[in-house]
Formats: structure tokens, C-alpha cells, sequence
């Protein structure tokens, strides 16, 4: 940027290069409102010794002088270069998406022929995060064994039967 749009900008608030669209915009305003306006007296228009003030708004164009098929390899390269902003970070990312999708398109192939085979056991449904309350209690703890024998203490209870109806209450 020029230090003129430089000077400028931090007094409008605002950047130096929307300082100079602006000025762009204001000079194409007066050229169509001007009727004497001639192309060639366009202030933007560099003359035989000037720095032209913003290079970085032009395209841009190799030399019109051919070149070799190397040189043209080497632009090329350089412009695919410039236009994968991934980096190398973005292309590992990339690639680990890619070999995850893969993993489970894989996974998925194998569940599908075991059970075409007729192998199908549920380990393929899925983990599950969290606890299944209607399948197991949770958080239950079984007491460890103590020293003495329990064996003859583990017979079943029984539970007295309770007449649940009129014809057996009488």
C-alpha cells in the first residue's frame, strides 16, 4: 500500500486498501458524470516512468515471451500451490478422514457378508455409551465370598399363598 492511503486510513477508520477502492469507485463516479472526460487523461493510467501505486490489484500474467515446457510446468505447479490454502495440516486431516470412511465402509462389507454366510452374532450392533437400565442393574456390586460354607442357606424361600379371589377366601 502506498503510504498516502497508509496516512489516511487510521483518520476514516478505516484499511488502507478500502481507502483506495474508494477512491476507485469516486474516480469511475466522475468519469461517467465527466462530459470531457478523454481515456487518456485518466488519472489511474500510469505514465512512461511511474511506479504504479497498488500492484497487488493486477492480475497475474507470465511473460508474453514463450517459454519452455519446464517453465510451464514450474507456473503451473506453483498456481496449484497457491490455490491448496489446506496446507499440510488440512491434507493430513484429509487423509485421515478419507482412511475412516474407508475403515467403515470395510466394516460394513464384513457385517454384511458374515450375515449373508449366516454368522450373524450382535457384536455388530454397536457399543452403546452409558448404562442399559433395563438390562442390568446398575453400579451392583456382588459380595465377595466369606469364610464359611453357605451352601445349605441358599434354599429358595416360601412365600405363603394369599387367597386372591372371593371363591378362594370362602
Amino acid at each position: 500500500m502506498p503510504t498516502q492511503w497508509r496516512t489516511i486510513a487510521p483518520i476514516v477508520g478505516q484499511t488502507p486498501s478500502q481507502c483506495l477502492e474508494r477512491y476507485e469507485k469516486l474516480l469511475d463516479a466522475a468519469c461517467v458524470e465527466d462530459k470531457n472526460y478523454e481515456p487518456g487523461d485518466d488519472p489511474r493510467k500510469l505514465r512512461l516512468g511511474e511506479i504504479n501505486p497498488n500492484p497487488e490489484s493486477k492480475p497475474a500474467r507470465p511473460d508474453p515471451v514463450d517459454m519452455d515446457e519446464d517453465e510451464k510446468e514450474m507456473l503451473s505447479e506453483a498456481r496449484a500451490r497457491l490455490a491448496n490454502t489446506s496446507g499440510k495440516k488440512g491434507k493430513r486431516k484429509a487423509r485421515e478422514k478419507q482412511l475412516k470412511e474407508a475403515r467403515r465402509l470395510a466394516s460394513l462389507q464384513k457385517q454384511r457378508e458374515l450375515k449373508a454366510a449366516g454368522i450373524d452374532n450382535g457384536q455388530w450392533k454397536g457399543k452403546r455409551k452409558g448404562i442399559d437400565y433395563n438390562a442390568e442393574i446398575p453400579f451392583m456390586k456382588k459380595p465377595p465370598l466369606g469364610f464359611f460354607d453357605v451352601t445349605d442357606e441358599d434354599r429358595p424361600v416360601e412365600q405363603p399363598k394369599f387367597p386372591t379371589t372371593i371363591e378362594e377366601l370362602e
